[in-house]
């Protein structure tokens, strides 16, 4: 694995390997979208060779039957902020109904991701200790801001924070609704 990292250039960059590179054209998701299209792209290709069972290149894209389970609770569940902030709440008790791990509950954040006029998701994860796990994406808009003020951060569109009451989330949601009006009022041509 070090040889493949050492091959590339990375000193101007904040990811490991140059799939995602600093630009001012493309945003990283873009970057990341267009990748994962590429090597979609690539493997069917492969999947065209004659010697190569399709039904083996394609099963890791499979889901086990209880992520498919959450993935509908929280499109049915899952509520939008004036501004389009869509975001949901998962508590333990959900997480036991669906038979989850902790790290499975926190990627349904990645299930909101292709709302129209929603730039930015949240998904809010009762951990066992309690408080409440924030994981913020977004599409455009610079999140991690919100995520510092609830004791968080990362990256731009990519954050976490945490929280430990209803009243707090209210907070935080109604923070990124305000982020996200700005950012709508400040730019065109975001959709």
């Amino acid at each position: 694995m070090q040889g493949i990292v050492d091959k590339y250039d990375t000193s101007q960059s904040i990811y490991l390997l140059p799939i995602i590179k600093p630009s001012n054209k493309t945003d990283a998701r873009t970057q990341y979208l267009y990748t994962a299209h590429n090597i979609n792209r690539c493997l069917k290709k492969i999947g065209k060779h004659p010697f190569i069972n399709i039904a083996q290149l394609t099963f890791f894209k499979r889901k086990d039957f209880n992520s498919l389970k959450l993935q509908a609770y929280v499109y049915d569940r899952m509520k939008m902020s004036a501004h389009g902030v869509a975001y949901i709440y998962i508590n333990r008790a959900t997480r036991k109904r669906f038979k989850l791990t902790f790290e499975q509950a926190c990627a349904c954040v990645g299930y909101m991701d292709s709302i129209k006029d929603s730039l930015i998701w949240i998904a809010f994860i009762e951990s066992d200790d309690g408080s409440i796990r924030v994981r913020l994406r977004s599409r455009f808009v610079t999140v991690n801001e919100v995520a510092e003020k609830y004791n968080g951060g990362g990256h731009d569109c990519a954050s976490g924070a945490t929280v430990h009451s209803r009243k707090e989330m209210k907070a935080l949601i109604s923070d990124a609704d305000t982020r996200l009006a700005d950012y709508k009022e400040s730019n065109e041509g975001w959709l």
